[in-house]
């Protein structure tokens, strides 16, 4: 028997006090974004170069900025396994993933159909095709294999996956600014459907990126969700694997299994978008590049002291601002005693001076 999935009714009982709070917060920040966009919309543009190679450079496969340099921007042609993924995945994500802006909406043929551009360069895979085997997710404690997480039988797959994409296309139709608990109910599912023989994780990903940016969340676009998904201090595969290994538990319902996915995925959707308003924020209307450097250092932390920030970082911050303009206002600014070096080679950072307002006596005359 197939479990009945009810996205709908599920999405009523999981919007707690505390997750209405986060998603209010939320829906303040999207109308933020979209405002800065109608303004700076160049800088956009560059932000979303950006956040795509920062998305492969943070990917699970074995992916470093030189393959990504070479196969992207370089565009040299791909040599191994590793690298035909990279390319894939930047072409579906610029091409297919970010161009649909209406329909929210997922069919099987979608998910399908996503598979076979991300992996038709790899012929082994069998990309578009759904798994001829039985597969389990393996559970890792200590380098060993802890406990192996059994996904929908083969021969159920076909219409498990139009269950789950029926009921979510349902609950989205109803869903007025609840979109991301669906979506939330919908990765957990799909992790436990388990569809290709070959690929699945990274395609949830791809997915969840989809889905993200049909229902409104344009953020992913122009900052990386895998770059903050590798930053979380919980892995995000392994939450996964804790919704399901929790929905075999007779002691728990569905309220239970899905909310800790829920909660994570809000919270990664949350410092995308703070991500993006810190370098939306940092680039002001008018003002000369060295200026703009130098505000950066204006700011404090909760102990009420000035940050400390190097060079990658204020790249981060200001990325329509070259390597070589921000070397040279940094040594302009040390030079002229307004922020102070710390630090040598790959450990330099920087920090505004702190001046202390001192009364200078005047020496009396007799």
């Amino acid at each position: 028997m197939l479990k009945e999935c009810n996205y709908k009714a599920l999405s009523q009982e999981l919007l707690s006090i505390d997750v209405m709070q986060r998603l209010l917060v939320l829906q303040q920040t999207k109308g933020k974004i979209e405002i800065y966009q109608q303004f700076k919309e160049p800088l956009f543009d560059i932000l979303q170069e950006k956040a795509l190679l920062n998305d492969l450079t943070s990917m699970p496969i074995s992916c470093s900025k030189t393959m990504v340099e070479n196969n992207i921007i370089k565009k040299f042609l791909p040599k191994n396994v590793d690298s035909k993924e990279i390319v894939n995945y930047y072409e579906l994500l610029k091409k297919d993933v970010y161009k649909n802006q209406c329909k929210a909406m997922i069919s099987k043929e979608d998910i399908i159909s996503l598979h076979s551009q991300l992996f038709h360069k790899i012929k082994w895979a069998k990309a578009g095709v759904l798994k001829t085997e039985n597969n389990g997710i393996k559970v890792y404690s200590k380098g060993r294999v802890q406990n192996v997480l059994i996904t929908i039988d083969k021969s159920k797959t076909k219409d498990y996956l139009d269950e789950i994409c029926d009921s979510f296309n349902q609950a989205i139709k109803e869903s007025k600014g609840y979109e991301i608990v669906a979506i939330s109910l919908f990765i957990v599912d799909l992790m436990y459907v388990y569809p290709f023989n070959y690929g699945n994780q990274d395609l949830i990903r791809v997915v969840l990126q989809l889905l993200l940016y049909r229902c409104g969340y344009r953020a992913v676009k122009y900052s990386s969700v895998q770059k903050i998904i590798k930053s979380v201090d919980f892995r995000f595969n392994e939450t996964l694997k804790y919704s399901l290994g929790n929905r075999r538990s007779a002691y728990l319902d569905d309220k239970n299994v899905y909310a800790g996915f829920l909660k994570l995925l809000m919270l990664i959707v949350s410092k995308v978008y703070d991500d993006l308003c810190d370098k939306v924020e940092s680039v002001p209307e008018k003002g000369f590049k060295y200026d703009r450097i130098k505000l950066l250092f204006d700011k404090k932390n909760k102990e009420g002291k000035y940050v400390y920030l190097n060079k990658k970082e204020i790249m981060e911050m200001c990325p329509d601002i070259s390597t070589t303009t921000i070397e040279r206002a940094l040594t302009q600014l040390v030079k002229s005693n307004c922020i102070k070096k710390l630090g040598y080679t790959t450990c330099t950072h920087y920090q505004k001076k702190h001046r202390k307002n001192r009364k200078i006596m005047k020496k009396k005359k007799y």
